[in-house]
């Protein structure tokens, strides 16, 4: 039910699964349903195996109550071809974080679209 940072190279060492990627296709799959753009079955599993993952892959909840959401690559990009080359190389050695931004707007639409989903 989740991605990894290099989508077509889930057998490569050093690949992960990846929360921000994860949460950005579960938003536009679960908004994509909810407005009608998609149908079928095949969706409301996929969906709700996304969901289920990114609960179980990268949520953290602590002693606090706080929700952290882990696995997120902190940058990843084109341009600058001493630094972002586009190689699987490259795309696996940015530094992986808790609660970036990108991932957690990701994760709140998607959430969103989810509770709305699931009525």
């Amino acid at each position: 039910g989740c991605w990894y940072q290099v989508i077509d190279k889930q057998e490569r060492k050093g690949n992960y699964i990846e929360a921000s990627a994860t949460c950005m296709i579960f938003y536009s799959m679960t908004k994509a349903y909810n407005k009608g753009y998609i149908q079928g079955d095949k969706w409301v599993s996929a969906i709700d195996k996304t969901f289920n993952g990114i609960i179980d892959e990268f949520i953290l909840v602590t002693a606090e109550g706080y929700v952290n959401l882990n696995k997120v690559c902190e940058v990843a990009g084109l341009g600058n071809k001493q630094k972002r080359d586009g190689t699987f190389e490259y795309y696996i050695s940015e530094p992986i974080i808790c609660n970036d931004m990108k991932g957690v707007g990701a994760f709140i639409l998607g959430m969103l679209a989810y509770e709305e989903f699931a009525r």
